[in-house]
């Protein structure tokens, strides 16, 4: 449980991890293999978490690269899929945007503040840095799957490979103009630039945490009038 100290001090912010919390329960991987901080709860021992995290982390990378492969496949196979089949492979890139963004958000702003300091694991920050990166470009993957569906409206058609780049510039906020959202669509990109910023935040920070610490060398000058 969130320390109730924060809840005095921040509503705000205790109301926006409440929502995450229960974002959360709606994450196959954490119904299927647990939320992270909630499996916590119930270790003594450190051996116990090491084993724990170790195995839940291979489960959740099976989890990601299975739904690359998919997410691939409906990509490829958007231009030829109509009625049911397209509302299915739809809803399952509107469903990993939402996984990916609420994964992301829970670990690196909320989880710390669900556990005490000393019980607060994840497995390397290697793996952490190298998966928010790969979340980047997957994010930008399902976004083109929307693109290419029928469902967004463009100034000009735009082919298959036309809207895997366009998520992607979109994504690095780079943006030639040749292609330009209208109507709902505008909203769809918009919601996409604000997400990928967040995200590209999210995997500077991990590299960074990567490195080793600067120790100095020289020592201070000491003030003498003191």
């Amino acid at each position: 449980m969130i320390n109730p100290s924060i809840r005095k001090s921040s509503p705000v912010f205790f109301a926006f991890e409440r929502l995450f919390r229960g974002f959360q329960y709606l994450s196959l991987a954490n119904l299927l293999f647990g939320s992270r901080t909630s499996a916590q709860e119930h270790f003594t021992t450190e051996e116990e978490m090491i084993q724990w995290t170790s195995t839940r982390a291979r489960r959740i990378e099976f989890y990601i690269l299975a739904f690359t492969a998919v997410e691939v496949v409906v990509y490829f196979t958007m231009p030829f899929s109509v009625g049911w089949c397209l509302i299915i492979f739809l809803a399952i890139s509107f469903y990993r945007i939402f996984d990916i963004m609420q994964g992301a958000i829970n670990l690196n702003i909320f989880d710390r503040f669900r556990r005490p300091p000393e019980r607060h694991y994840i497995a390397f920050f290697e793996r952490a840095a190298l998966f928010s990166i790969w979340n980047f470009f997957e994010l930008a993957l399902c976004f083109a799957i929307i693109y290419s569906s029928p469902i967004s409206s463009f100034n000009s058609t735009i082919g298959q490979i036309d809207s895997l780049f366009f998520s992607l510039f979109t994504q690095l906020t780079i943006g030639y103009g040749d292609v330009v959202a209208i109507e709902g669509t505008r909203w769809l990109v918009a919601t996409q630039g604000s997400f990928g910023l967040l995200l590209g935040l999210i995997a500077f920070s991990r590299l960074i945490a990567m490195f080793p610490q600067p120790h100095e060398v020289f020592p201070r000058p000491v003030d003498q009038d003191g």
